[in-house]
This record gives C-alpha cells, structure tokens and sequence, in this order.
C-alpha cells in the first residue's frame, strides 16, 4: 500500500472520528440499561458471558449472564464469595428485565453433586470460582468455560472448570484443569457437531491447550455428561501461545486466536499474535504468525462480510494483519493501536 493511499485512510478515519464526535449520543445508537448495576450486587464486577438457552421441554428461551465476582470473605466463604449466573425470560418491570439469580447466594438451582446428591447452586458452585468467561449451548445443555480457582489472592488461577445446566440443574462436565492444570476456559465452538474448548495456560513451559468432547450424545440429559471425555487435539507452549482466546467456526474450517506468549503472565512483551486453523479438528496449521511488533489481546476484527471475527488487543502503535492467498489481507503497515481490557 502507498503512502498516499495509507495518507487518505488516515485523514478520512480522522474526518469520520470528529463527525461522530459532533453527532448526539442518540443519533449514534440507541442502548437501553436492562439490569441494575451489578444485579443489585456491585461486587459483580464483570457480566463476563451470555448465551440465549432454552431448556429441555421448554419453549421458553432464557438469556443467562456469568458474572465475574472476586470480592472474597475474610475467612472465604463457600456460599457466598464466586461467580454468580442470572437470567431472564425477557419480562419487564419499570424499563428492567426481571432477573433470576439461579446461581450466587441466592441462587434458585441446585447442583449435582457425586457425593452429597442434589445441593444449592451457591456462588462459585460452592468452591469459590472468581468468574464465567465463556458460555455455548450444545446437545441440549448450556455449558459454561470457567477461570480457575485463585488458592490465594497472589496465586494465579488454576484448575479451570466447565458446568453444564438443564435449566434446573447444574453439573461439573470437565475433570479440574483438564488433569493439565489448566488456568482458565477461553474460546469455545461447536465445530461439526463436537464442542472444543480453548484454555489459557503458562506453566513449566507449557502453553495453550484445545480440547474436544468426545463423550456418548447426550441430547439434554445433564445425567450423560462424562467429565473425563475430553481429548486434547492441540497444544502449544507458553512461549508460542499462553491462551486460545477465540474459537470461531467459518467456510467450513474451525480457527483459534493464540494470544502471544508472555502477555497473558505479564512475563513479557510478546511476540504477536497467531491464528491457527483445521479442516477436521485434529490436524492444524498456522495462517497467521510472526508479527513480531504486534502484542495481541482481543480487538474485533471484521472479515468477509462481517461472517468472521478475531478478537485481539493490541498495545503498541503497528499492527500489520497477514493471510495467506485465500482470506487474510495485509490491511494496515502502520495501523492505529488499539488498547483494551483483558
């Protein structure tokens, strides 16, 4: 791309910005606040997931909320301090959906637990996990991707989980950490009929891992789940990527968004982001790697008609994306840095 051309992106960008700037709040988009802050609990710090699920021999489609919440007791408790997960059928009071709280300290569901049978579904499913980062609906149940649990307030988090839902109760669907030691869920897809999950991870060299379920069909019944079904189908090490921080399905092919190694520990500036891809989930390439000035988080990005999307941040002023000769363009040498929040 020429300087001129770079030059009239620029100034047309700048000219849009400050047009928008002038413009009313209102004349830009129209959002309405359907909860209160927090659902009535400010110590909800985050509304980290959200999924649309309708329940086994239901009709009635719910939107579910995962809260982070790391506001913990002195000493911890084990009811009261963790995630929480409301939702809503969409029926409004006063301008604001009616939000059930059917995880947290109040929560309305129960958990299915191997040894006590059925108990309350508290805040953090009774162990004290800090937040819900993802959540997907697949083969009848909604299943949400976990940050692992903090043992203390310096430690990093470890032994991520998954919990799946009926719409009434709640069940572990994932050995802790994956029996790796997993830190957290990240991306998660369904990907020709199978569920893969992306997780973070910096450990002893070890990096970024992809699981696939691959239990009997459950088709709604939360009985089914088998919480050692999981098969690693890809992996690499901290170095190269520390967190698959998106998975997104697109022409037929299931991509992952690796974060760069270093960032996610604070142990490093990165070396840029990657994006790796498979046909079939089990054999995978890289189509987009060694941006070496490029730090990567999340930022969305829109390709092809807005059908696929890369979330990633970047915290430095170049930002160059590459592809191969069949989707990825090589749009901006020196791009605007674009900064956001892990």
């Amino acid at each position: 791309m020429n300087n001129k051309r770079i030059g009239l992106i620029v100034l047309t960008t700048f000219m849009v910005f400050f047009v928008l700037a002038a413009m009313p709040v209102s004349a830009l988009y129209e959002w309405e606040q359907v909860s209160e802050e927090g659902f009535g609990d400010l110590t909800n710090d985050y509304a980290w997931a959200m999924a649309n699920y309708t329940p086994p021999g239901e009709t009635t489609e719910y939107l579910y909320v995962g809260t982070l919440n790391s506001n913990y007791s002195t000493p911890p408790s084990l009811t009261d301090d963790g995630c929480e997960v409301w939702r809503t059928d969409g029926t409004m009071v006063d301008g604001k959906y009616v939000w059930e709280q059917v995880v947290g300290p109040h929560g309305t569901q129960h958990m299915i637990s191997p040894i006590y049978g059925n108990i309350p579904a508290k805040a953090g499913f009774g162990q004290g996990i800090p937040g819900i980062r993802n959540m997907i609906g697949h083969d009848g149940l909604l299943w949400a991707g976990c940050l692992g649990i903090n043992p203390t307030p310096l430690h990093p988090p470890t032994n991520c989980q998954i919990w799946v839902t009926n719409g009434t109760h709640w069940k572990r669907a994932n050995l802790p950490g994956f029996g790796h030691d997993d830190a957290s869920i990240r991306g998660m897809a369904v990907f020709n009929g199978a569920l893969y999950v992306g997780t973070q991870k910096s450990k002893d060299g070890d990096g970024a891992n992809l699981y696939k379920y691959t239990g009997d069909s459950i088709s709604g019944n939360i009985n089914l789940v088998n919480s050692t079904a999981w098969t690693q189908v890809f992996n690499k090490t901290a170095d190269e990527s520390e967190a698959f921080g998106t998975l997104i399905v697109f022409d037929g092919n299931l991509y992952a968004l690796g974060w760069s190694g270093g960032f996610v520990t604070g142990s490093g500036f990165g070396h840029g982001c990657e994006v790796y891809r498979s046909s079939d989930g089990t054999t995978w390439e890289e189509v987009v790697g060694d941006a070496a000035e490029q730090v990567c988080q999340e930022v969305s990005v829109t390709i092809t008609m807005a059908l696929f999307y890369l979330q990633l941040y970047s915290r430095i002023s170049y930002m160059s994306v590459h592809k191969t000769s069949e989707i990825w363009q090589k749009y901006g040498e020196q791009a605007m840095g674009l900064v956001g929040n892990p």
